[in-house]
């Protein structure tokens, strides 16, 4: 029985670069180019939905203490003996804690002012404040990130006692 092809000359096999000059370390050589190409197509997507969830997690946060500023802002507004200044020292207060007292934030209130209002009245405290002043842009606005005129605001209303 006549072999088509003897082990020792057989230059066949299940891999189209062998016999043809190349080397095994040649062959992995072309694997990691390969991978280095998938990480150069990966890389910037996993960036960008990195910095996204940086940005609006901390656009959320930013939400979030406003929100409680204004709670607290309001609570202070609706006691008999409130006054004004006791709403913007609250308001103060609160977002020093949360380490935002230099966001550059606007009140407003509804009454114009919360000195005198009558038990029953209604006081709404209203927070506002810019995203380039509070925020950070790691994600341009062209892939979905916040512009730095973007407004944030938030409000809380309460019945006078």
């Amino acid at each position: 029985m006549k072999r088509d092809c003897p082990q020792s000359s057989c230059s066949r096999s299940a891999s189209p670069l062998a016999g043809h000059g190349r080397s095994p370390s040649t062959r992995r050589n072309i694997r990691r180019g390969g991978a280095v190409v998938e990480a150069i197509l990966v890389l910037p997507v996993v960036l960008m939905l990195t910095l996204g969830v940086a940005e609006y997690g901390y656009a959320f946060y930013l939400k979030h203490s406003l929100m409680t500023a204004a709670a607290v802002g309001v609570r202070a507004g609706i006691l008999p003996t409130s006054s004004d200044t006791a709403v913007q020292t609250a308001i103060s207060n609160q977002l020093a804690l949360t380490n935002m007292k230099n966001i550059g934030y606007t009140i407003t209130t509804v009454p114009a002012s919360v000195n005198g209002c009558s038990s029953g009245t209604t006081v709404t405290v209203t927070i506002s404040c810019t995203w380039g002043n509070a925020g950070v842009s790691p994600l341009p606005v062209a892939l979905g990130g916040f512009g730095p005129t973007k407004q944030f605001s938030a409000s809380a209303s309460m019945i006078h006692e």
